[in-house]
Formats: C-alpha cells, structure tokens, sequence
C-alpha cells in the first residue's frame, strides 16, 4: 500500500472511529480497533488513543453484561436467559475476547453450561412425556 493510500486509509478509519465512540457501537467500534492494529495505525494519535480507551471499557461493559446475565439465569434456572447469555459470549469470543483475563467469568460459564445441559435435559424428558400423552 502507497504512503498516500495508507493516509487515506488512517483518515477514514479515523472519521469512522469518532463516529463509533459517539454512539459508543462496540461493535463498529471493535471491528475499528481490529483494523487499527492490524494496520499499525500510530496508537498515540488523540482520536486513535480515545478510541482504544473506549474500547477496553466497553469490552469490560460487554463481559459484566454477560457475567450479569449468566447470574441471573443461573439463580432462576431460566433457560432462555442462560442461553442467550451463552451466546452472546460466542459473539464476544469470536470479536477477540479473552474470558479469562477476567476474574472468575470462566467459572461462571462453565456453571451455567452444566445447568444449560441440565435444563434442556429437563425440558427434552418434559417435551418426551408430553408428546406421549
């Protein structure tokens, strides 16, 4: 890539990035930060360096979200919520996030897999029993 396609390229990314952090879209937002890195963007530049900031706290946001949803799909063996839940951490975890960097969320996801298991083996035997009747 040419020194001007590269600058065009950072300015657009750039424009991009202040319209990602106003609406606070994480993910446009990631996808942004995705290609910031792999293009090597300068990461001191004020609207770069804003845009990663954001970024890991919205990523943080993201995880709590999860972690939250999983405790109360867990506390009220709701079926529905933990596997939406689990889910939307498959999303997470194919944009880049790493759950274990976050303090005991790995725990918390293989709890709510066993309950997943157990519920939709509850809701298959329920399911089983009723179409016998």
């Amino acid at each position: 890539m040419s020194k001007k396609a590269f600058e065009e390229e950072k300015k657009t990314v750039k424009y991009y990035l202040k319209i990602a952090m106003e609406a606070k879209d994480y993910r446009s937002l990631n996808t942004l930060v995705a290609k910031v890195r792999k293009q090597h963007f300068d990461t001191t530049d004020s609207v770069i360096s804003e845009a990663l900031k954001l970024h890991k706290i919205l990523t943080k946001q993201e995880v709590e979200s999860v972690r939250y949803y999983l405790k109360m799909g867990m506390d009220g063996n709701k079926f529905e919520v933990l596997h939406k839940a689990m889910e939307q951490t498959d999303k997470l975890r194919a944009s880049g996030i790493n759950f274990s960097e976050y303090e005991g969320i790995e725990e918390q996801l293989e709890d709510a897999k066993e309950l997943l298991k157990k519920l939709t083996a509850e809701k298959i035997e329920y399911l089983t029993h009723f179409l016998k009747q």
